[in-house]
């Protein structure tokens, strides 16, 4: 009963890092595993002992990514998932009470060659405290970023928005007036004008999905606010990539393009959500805040281009 205590205490702390933290957790995150005696033989104790107990672990991480989010592990996106995963640290020590009533007084457990004398260097195994120690010192002085406490909006997947690098609109058969409010009931104007249709967007970045969404929201609102009150109205508007290019592999230039029905008459912007899972408004928080969608004017922009028909 004990030991399923436990396990469940574990998943249920894996999961609750993982959704505050995000896909980002990992390479932040180090395992420091105890009652991993040590021989006198430290090749023999990484190769027997640690990197075995890391690789069950790697592998219970992964099946909780897969139950927490559904992901196919055949997919390409998987492999960005397991890269982060991947970058978890793995530390083995024995930590025993006793151990410590043999160290001299006032000595302290990062003295200079403590790690070479019994009981410190084996069982105890204080070289892997202190290699944890040296590895988070040098991520200090290279400036390495930690976790953005502040971030509202940590990565699900693995999917990460780049680049917008094309926006053009295209001009087709619209329902008429302004288009202020999408939600509008035009039953009574059953009669159509010529206007902005549609805005074509590509946006380039790295494991893309055809589950990734986006949609176009008034310039102003904050992607990914969970509290946004409107959010059921325009939940119709989000859309799946029409084509992503290089889907099949890793690469880091992928372009996928998404045709929007224009939501309102005044400057928008993208809110991108990587998959999976993208039907919350919190999930939409990718952004690309330096590229706005400025507003066409019927009259100037859709006088200069061919019209076709949208829906």
């Amino acid at each position: 009963a004990a030991w399923q205590r436990a396990t469940a205490a574990r998943t249920m702390i894996l999961r609750e890092l993982r959704r505050s933290f995000g896909l980002h957790l990992y390479k932040h995150l180090d395992l420091v595993f105890n009652f991993l005696a040590h021989g006198p033989n430290k090749t023999a104790y990484d190769k027997e002992v640690l990197e075995p107990t890391r690789s069950k672990f790697i592998e219970w991480i992964q099946e909780q990514e897969i139950e927490l989010f559904n992901w196919s592990n055949t997919s390409s996106i998987w492999h960005g998932v397991q890269k982060q995963i991947n970058q978890t640290g793995c530390y083995g020590v024995s930590i025993h009470p006793g151990y410590l009533k043999k160290l001299p007084p006032k000595l302290p457990l990062s003295a200079p060659h403590l790690d070479r004398f019994y009981p410190f260097s084996h069982p105890a195994g204080v070289r892997e405290l202190m290699r944890l120690y040296e590895n988070a010192r040098k991520k200090r002085e290279l400036k390495v970023q930690g976790l953005d406490l502040a971030n509202r909006h940590p990565p699900v997947g693995p999917g990460v928005l780049e680049q917008i690098i094309a926006a053009s609109y295209k001009c087709g058969f619209v329902r008429p007036t302004s288009f202020a409010s999408p939600l509008r009931d035009w039953s009574s104007s059953p009669d159509l004008d010529v206007g902005v249709a549609a805005v074509h967007i590509k946006l380039t970045g790295k494991y893309f999905s055809g589950d990734d969404r986006a949609i176009l929201l008034p310039r102003g609102q904050e992607c990914g606010d969970p509290e946004f009150a409107n959010w059921q109205n325009l939940a119709e508007f989000v859309q799946a990539p029409r084509e992503v290019q290089n889907l099949s592999s890793d690469a880091a230039d992928q372009v996928a393009e998404y045709w929007f029905p224009e939501p309102a008459g005044r400057d928008l912007q993208l809110c991108f959500c990587e998959a999976p899972k993208c039907t919350k408004a919190w999930r939409f928080g990718q952004s690309i805040l330096d590229f706005p969608i400025k507003t066409v004017k019927v009259e100037v922009g859709c006088s200069k281009m061919m019209f076709f028909g949208f829906q």
